[in-house]
């Protein structure tokens, strides 16, 4: 995971040349928070998946359920779009199926946005319309996805 970050601070070396050609801090500044929300992004998806794995691997887990699929999650966050893949369980017992890694993260079912976004939504939503917050707040957290 620190190797990710870390690669991804290399493969984004270019924004370091650009903005001391341009000799305009603000630029830098700019460019430095996309590397920062890039390695972000890559660390929130490692930690996701590791609990994953985790999980997957734990012998009490294997006793009370049984893997049934892996599948793909998208989440808006204060860094931008998170994409990452967890298990699909069925306890043995009960024949409920469930995300473990989710549950163990507080991640609700349906949850699409993190608190925090919402949190910018309510905070936008008190100088403009509820509709124009919420794409505000969403334009602002895509736009960091980038």
């Amino acid at each position: 995971m620190i190797n990710s970050i870390i690669q991804s601070i290399i493969e984004n070396n270019d924004f370091l040349e650009c903005s001391i050609k341009n000799n305009e801090i603000s630029i830098f500044s700019r460019d430095l928070r996309k590397v920062f929300d890039e390695a972000g992004r890559k660390t929130i998806v490692g930690i996701l998946e590791t609990v994953d794995k985790i999980l997957f691997e734990n012998q009490i887990r294997k006793l009370e359920y049984e893997t049934k699929d892996l599948r793909q999650r998208t989440i808006i966050t204060e860094y931008g779009n998170i994409e990452y893949t967890r298990r699909y369980y069925r306890n043995k017992q009960t024949k409920e199926y469930v995300y473990l890694a989710d549950e163990k993260l507080g991640i609700e079912k349906n949850e699409r946005i993190t608190k925090d976004v919402e949190s910018k939504i309510i905070e936008f939503a008190h100088d403009m319309s509820y509709s124009k917050a919420g794409k505000k707040a969403n334009k602002e957290a895509l736009h960091r996805g980038r």
